[in-house]
Order: structure tokens, then C-alpha cells, then sequence
């Protein structure tokens, strides 16, 4: 299945609306960068979500179509494991800017290939928002530079339901 994931608009703080989105797609979504009012919305969007917002907004939209577990420090193996089941991730990490303050950023691995991961909206070393293949070890020392740092990473294990047909925006189509 084809999915063509949205990008974060530049020069905007929404990243954690954009990766809900992208999981909604993924799970089979005909969700776009137009929804994102109502995402916002069911996060709480006030220049930046929380965690929670995520799981919110995953858990409210997402139903009965995905599941998913958040998890506090996962492993890259976990992660390596989970999308070789065909699963999607949603990751929380962080940085310290220049300012002294923490700045977290989500964004979504939809599947890897040998030590790739298919990354969107991922933080580009330049501050760059980007979609691309990403090195399993960018994705490590990202990982490992939010834990001595901040407390994330966090971790979306996003899973599809079996059967299920994706149906939340069909009002769009008069149904």
C-alpha cells in the first residue's frame, strides 16, 4: 500500500499533530494536512503537545483501526522488532537549545529496510524538517542523546487491527 505521508509546514511547532496524521494514514487514512484543525483540536495543541495529547489523539482517531503502546526508553531493538512486524512508530526526542531550554520534536518511522528506516518529519542536524531514509544509528544516538538529557525518549508502537476498514473522514464523500 502506497501512502503519501504530509510534512510539517516550516517555521511551524506542530510536529506532534503531523506524526498522529501520518499514523492515521498509515493505519489507511484518507487524512490530510487540511485535518490538521481537528487533530490540533483532539491534542490540545497549545504551541506544542504532550505525550498524552499523542495517546489521546491515537486513541480517539485511531478507533477500532490502530492500536498502540507508548513506551518510556524502548529499545532500538524493540523498535527494529516492532517494524518488522509491519508496524509504524511514532518518536518523541529532544534537544537543548542554544537557550538553555528542552525542545521536543515527534516524528514517524514507517518501515526500515536492512539498518534504513523510512523516516518522516524527522529534525535534520541543520534543524531541517525532513522526510527520508535515516541510518538505524542516526535514530540510536538521537535516542540516546534525549535519555542523558531529558527523560524521552517516548515511543508509539502503532499496530493495525486486523479486518479493519478505515472510515473516519468518509463524510467528506457525502456518506
Amino acid at each position: 500500500m502506497s501512502v503519501r505521508y504530509v510534512k510539517q509546514p516550516r517555521d511551524t511547532y506542530i510536529c506532534g499533530p503531523v506524526a498522529v496524521i501520518n499514523a492515521l494514514k498509515w493505519a489507511g487514512s484518507n487524512t490530510t494536512l487540511k485535518d490538521l484543525k481537528k487533530v490540533k483540536n483532539v491534542c490540545e495543541y497549545n504551541l506544542g503537545v504532550k505525550s498524552g495529547d499523542v495517546s489521546r489523539a491515537l486513541r480517539k482517531l485511531g478507533r477500532p483501526y490502530l492500536k498502540f503502546i507508548c513506551r518510556r526508553y524502548a529499545t532500538i531493538d524493540k523498535i527494529d522488532e516492532h517494524l518488522d512486524k509491519g508496524g509504524f512508530i511514532i518518536l518523541l526526542t529532544s534537544v537543548r537549545k542554544p537557550d538553555g531550554k528542552r525542545r521536543g520534536h515527534y516524528w514517524a518511522i514507517s518501515y526500515k529496510h536492512d539498518d534504513l528506516y523510512k523516516a518522516h518529519n524527522v529534525e535534520d542536524r541543520d534543524g531541517s524538517l525532513v522526510h527520508s531514509y535515516i541510518s538505524r544509528n542516526r535514530v540510536l544516538e538521537l535516542m540516546q542523546n534525549s535519555i542523558r538529557k531529558h527523560g524521552d525518549p517516548r515511543v508509539w508502537l502503532v499496530r493495525r487491527v486486523k479486518g479493519a476498514k478505515y472510515r473516519m473522514y468518509q463524510h467528506r464523500n457525502g456518506r
